[in-house]
Formats: C-alpha cells, structure tokens, sequence
C-alpha cells in the first residue's frame, strides 16, 4: 500500500467508504472489512494497530445504536434469551456496526499507508479548493500540538503524584490541570502561529504532486476494487 500512487490509492479506499455507507448487505460490509486486513498484512502494517485505530470510532457507535437492540427484545418471547434472534433490531445493530467497521478500518488504512501532506496534495490535484485544504492543514496541525501539550501536562502530573487521591482530590487536581492546559494550549499555538507567519506561511500551503506511475500493483488494487464495487452492486439487487 506505501508503494501505490497516493491518488489511486485514495480514490479506491474512498470508493470502498462510499460502498459500505450505501449498501444494507452484512456480506459486502464483512468483504470489504476483510479486503482491508487483508492489505494491511500484505503492506506490512500492524493488524493490531489498524484493530484498535478503528475501535476508538466502533466502541462508540456501539453504545449508541444498542438501545435499538434492547428496545427490540420480546418478554412475552418463549425464547430464553428474551428476545428473537433475528430480529430487527439485533439485524440493523449487526449491520450497523459492520458498516462502522468497514468504513473506519478503510479511513484508518489510507491514513496508515498515505502521510497527511501527500494526501492534501492529491486533493490539490482533484481541485479541491485551497481554503478547504488549509483548514485541514490548520486543523491537522493543532489537534498534533494538543495532543503533545496533553501528553506533557499529564506526564508532569504522574511525576509529581506520590500516593493515591481520593475522588474529590482527583476532581480539584483534573481542573486544575484543564485550566493550565488551555492556557499552555493557547500559548503555544500562538507561538506556532508566529512562526509560520514568519515564514510567509499565514494561508499560503505549498503542495507537491508525486509523480504519476500507474504500474502493475496499480491496477491490481484497481481491480481489486473494482470486483468488491461490482460484488456490493449484485448483492444489492
């Protein structure tokens, strides 16, 4: 996956997102999520590292669409579990999840394979619009530089803490440490701003355009591709 043309490789993960939001089959969703392990192990990325990447975004969406599961659950049912196997709300929680699953692990594997600064240059060269690409640069930048401030202040806390808090010494101690990491946050963004400026680098984003080398792995993963679209199109039918 490092080796394919960065655009190729963004226009078919993206092609694969589109196909797991619009089909309703659990089959095509579960193909497109193994498709996905699949070139992750051949591309040499972690598999554990792509499973738990996408389960920041699966968790969530999980604890979300269960309450349609419960909700489906018969107490009148003879059934010992309480509620139909197949039911509808058990059915759309399965296929919602799959769907998240598919979609996540295909985002995560683009960003795995591909750098930031690559990708906003092939969105340069579909003509996206310049300032949409900034924001995504600017946004990129600084959720880094939270992250890292966020990182320090909470490494700095761990190594003044010599003993257990209790909750409510726990509670005075995170707000302090909200407030000082706003304020540092702050601070440091302005410095980061200060500097690009400096730079002649306010709203002007310099893009490079990778060569374009359509070779034999490139139309390998096209092809790929094209047979999973063409699989979710006859499923939905």
């Amino acid at each position: 996956m490092q080796k394919l043309d960065a655009r190729v490789k963004l226009l078919g993960l993206t092609s694969l997102i589109v196909l797991t939001v619009f089909t309703k089959s659990a089959v095509v969703q579960l193909s497109v999520l193994l498709v996905c392990y699949m070139l992750s192990y051949l591309s040499g990325i972690s598999l554990s590292r792509l499973a738990s990447r996408s389960l920041v975004i699966i968790v969530p969406t999980f604890i979300i669409a269960l309450p349609r599961a419960i909700f489906s659950f018969n107490t009148f049912s003879v059934n010992a579990l309480g509620f139909q196997p197949f039911s509808n709300g058990l059915s759309f929680l399965i296929v919602f999840i799959l769907r998240i699953a598919a979609a996540s692990t295909a985002l995560v594997l683009l960003i795995s394979s591909t750098g930031f600064s690559k990708i906003l240059s092939c969105l340069r060269w579909f003509k996206v619009p310049k300032l949409l690409l900034w924001i995504m640069a600017v946004t990129h930048r600084y959720l880094i530089l939270l992250a890292s401030e966020l990182h320090r202040l909470a490494l700095a806390r761990e190594s003044r803490v010599y003993k257990d808090l209790g909750i409510r010494e726990v509670w005075s101690e995170g707000g302090r440490m909200l407030a000082s990491f706003l304020m540092k946050s702050i601070e440091r963004g302005k410095r980061v701003q200060m500097a690009t400026v400096s730079r002649n680098g306010g709203t002007f984003l310099k893009f490079y355009y990778p060569n374009f080398k359509v070779g034999v792995e490139e139309w390998l993963f096209v092809a790929l591709i094209a047979v999973l679209i063409f699989f979710g199109m006859v499923m939905n039918i």
